[in-house]
């Protein structure tokens, strides 16, 4: 399942980055890692000053494409620094994808059904192969791969 490139990764991104560029769970690239006695990455203390003199300077999202750290280091430096500064903290906000219906269609074609949902929205209508008619989000059949809960044995008729 793991491949060479992949194995040389564990360790040197974190865990969740990883696991959302492989289309898995966090968790499986964890225990994958700690099967391999390999340590979890780690922003060095340096990393964080850097981020210090830039938070409440540049958006969140900016400072860690920079930095080369994510967005959550960044969120939480900056909940320390102004914390101790008596600033008021706001979580980041990540713009969330949002998925054309040419995706979703050519997803579903991909799992042998379609999408028959005539406009997106943030749940959308799809049948499976045996026609099966269910309703989940885009994010949900497109990046974590989950299809018809019938046909998978998840939802009882």
């Amino acid at each position: 399942m793991w491949t060479a490139a992949q194995l040389a990764r564990l360790g040197k991104v974190y865990d969740h980055e990883l696991a959302s560029e492989l289309g898995v769970n966090a968790e499986t690239v964890r225990k994958e890692r700690q099967r391999r006695g390999i340590k979890p990455l780690r922003v060095a203390a340096a990393k964080h000053r850097q981020v210090d003199r830039l938070v409440g300077k540049l958006p969140d999202v900016e400072i860690a494409a920079r930095l080369g750290v994510s967005a959550a280091v960044v969120y939480r430096r900056r909940k320390a620094v102004g914390a101790a500064r008596g600033e008021p903290i706001e979580s980041p906000r990540v713009p969330r994808r949002v998925w054309t219906l040419q995706e979703a269609r050519a997803v579903a074609v991909e799992h042998g059904g379609t999408c028959i949902s005539r406009k997106t929205g943030s749940v959308l209508r799809w049948r499976c192969a045996e026609g099966h008619v269910f309703e989940a989000t885009a994010h949900r059949v497109i990046r974590r791969r989950q299809w018809c809960g019938r046909c998978s044995g998840q939802v009882k008729d």
